[in-house]
């Protein structure tokens, strides 16, 4: 085994494995399981856990320059942190940052700002065409996951999704707009969600190669 994982031990039932970004491989067992059935497990899975690891490897290659914040994702887009000496401010060309100021603090103020005004109108639009109504639309900062929807119809997502490209925000909306009329991952789910978004698996896809914005400007 080449790699070194994290052991998160509960009063759980299950034994399962998972990569994050940040943590790396993180293992999660039941009490009492005995270090021999859990390194059994993870020999099970050790093709899947090194395609995440060299994922994760060229992944931080490729947004090198976004977590030096030389740069910043919007919507996909990779703009270029400029100086300046009056406000700062996210344009079309770059994100221009006044002198003396902090790349990541403003990035992360701008960024939410900017998933405040967008996507609840995302929201609004396929709403509408799904014919359902959320009680309430809020913006989190979730450490990993993209959005949530409740028994009572509340939805919420994470502001780290204004990183994405703009179909893949559509689709997380989507995603959670669809659980309004199925509260579970079944055939039905997916078969409405395809509805809105035919292409619904590749850009569910394309999203994992985005887990880089997890760790962003915390």
């Amino acid at each position: 085994m080449d790699y070194e994982y994290t052991l998160e031990r509960s009063d759980r039932k299950t034994l399962s494995v998972a990569y994050h970004p940040k943590k790396g491989v993180l293992v999660k067992a039941p009490n009492g399981l005995s270090e021999e059935r859990i390194l059994i497990f993870l020999a099970k899975h050790e093709d899947w856990i090194n395609k995440q690891i060299s994922q994760n490897e060229q992944e931080k290659h490729y947004f090198d320059d976004v977590i030096k914040c030389k740069k910043i994702l919007f919507l996909g887009k990779k703009m270029s942190v400029v100086r300046v000496d009056d406000t700062t401010k996210l344009t079309e060309r770059w994100f221009a940052v006044k002198f003396g100021q902090d790349v990541a603090r403003n990035a992360k103020r701008v960024l939410k700002n900017e998933a405040v005004k967008l996507i609840p109108e995302i929201v609004k639009e396929y709403a509408a065409k799904m014919g359902v109504t959320p009680k309430s639309v809020e913006i989190k900062d979730y450490k990993s996951r993209n959005g949530a929807c409740t028994n009572e119809g509340d939805l919420t997502f994470s502001w780290r999704i204004i990183m994405v490209d703009y179909p893949l925000v559509e689709y997380v909306v989507v995603h959670e707009l669809a659980h309004l009329k199925h509260f579970d991952h079944s055939k039905d789910f997916w078969k409405e969600v395809e509805i809105y978004i035919p292409d619904y698996k590749k850009r569910r896809k394309a999203l994992e190669l985005y887990r880089i914005k997890d760790t962003l400007y915390r």
